[in-house]
């Protein structure tokens, strides 16, 4: 009789505990759904266009030549917790934002610091964040009940010299720099997806293209069109399509790093290719031998990584 009372104790107050933790859980549940409600109602949208006024036009250096230190400008894209767009304005602007958000729950803040005379990096920089304030689990539940979601659009200037550092993060990015005057680009991202395009030929063949990423996929294509000196590609956990078709100017050192992850490469077929397995280094004529060569570094790790 005691095991039997016992039980029925351990029934009573046990089952009763655990109907309590569910009571709980949905009052929890319906708290968080009234605020999200609450927040979806009081949203304060705005709809804001930023451009700053750049210093000076810089007049383009001869053919083949470099540009004089502090030539360029820096811009700086930190983007978090939504998809961009970002491509190439008209001729003589000026770098662009256009933004739509609710400002209770995201925050745009821009920066520009001006050249600095007599520095050793004297390039003008501007700088641009959007992110989100509010804990993500609101912003979850706020866009599941109807919220605007966020748009942001950037344009990048296509007659001057920029170096372009840009980092995604919990989000996606459709970027096209076809056209545009890009001297190096470093590209981070980080638990989303990204598409790079070279839509067609820059100003000034890029002297380095630098992209760093974990988690995610990233497709880029035409690079040709860039025809960086130097390329990386660094990806962890993630896949790769590279596509590396368009009219090189130069050669190239291209080095892939993939760890844990996966790479598919689309080779031009008219250019000279070092580094890669199955690909003959010697060519058949003095015309093909003096068109430019890629050469290829593959460093991988629990990956595969496929040329074609």
């Amino acid at each position: 009789m005691e095991k039997s009372s016992t039980g029925m104790t351990w029934l009573k107050y046990g089952c009763g505990g655990c109907l309590g933790l569910i009571v709980l859980c949905g009052l929890a549940v319906a708290v968080l759904v009234g605020v999200a409600s609450i927040g979806v109602r009081s949203a304060k949208i705005s709809e804001t266009t930023r451009e700053p006024t750049l210093p000076r036009d810089i007049p383009p250096p001869p053919d083949g030549a470099a540009l004089a230190v502090g030539a360029e400008g820096r811009i700086v894209l930190d983007l978090r917790h939504t998809g961009f767009k970002i491509g190439v304005g008209s001729a003589g602007s000026s770098p662009r934002v256009e933004a739509s958000y609710d400002t209770n729950a995201f925050e745009l803040v821009e920066s520009m610091d001006p050249a600095v005379p007599g520095a050793n990096d004297q390039r003008w920089v501007y700088r641009v964040s959007f992110h989100r304030t509010r804990n993500w689990v609101f912003s979850t539940l706020q866009q599941l009940m109807g919220a605007k979601a966020p748009s942001v659009r950037v344009f990048l200037p296509p007659d001057r010299p920029i170096a372009l550092e840009l980092r995604v993060d919990s989000g996606a990015a459709e970027v096209d720099l076809g056209g545009s005057w890009i001297t190096e680009a470093l590209v981070e991202f980080e638990r989303g997806g990204f598409q790079l395009d070279f839509g067609e030929p820059l100003r000034h063949p890029m002297e380095r293209l630098t992209v760093r990423g974990s988690m995610g996929g990233f497709d880029a294509r035409h690079v040709g069109n860039a025809s960086p000196r130097e390329a990386e590609f660094d990806f962890s956990m993630g896949g790769l399509q590279l596509d590396l078709t368009g009219p090189w100017e130069r050669d190239a050192s291209i080095v892939l790093r993939i760890r844990r992850g996966g790479a598919e490469v689309r080779l031009p077929k008219d250019l000279r290719i070092e580094g890669v397995p199955g690909r003959p280094i010697a060519l058949s004529s003095p015309e093909e031998i003096a068109r430019p060569t890629l050469r290829f570094t593959v460093e991988k790790e629990g990956a595969g990584v496929e040329f074609n």
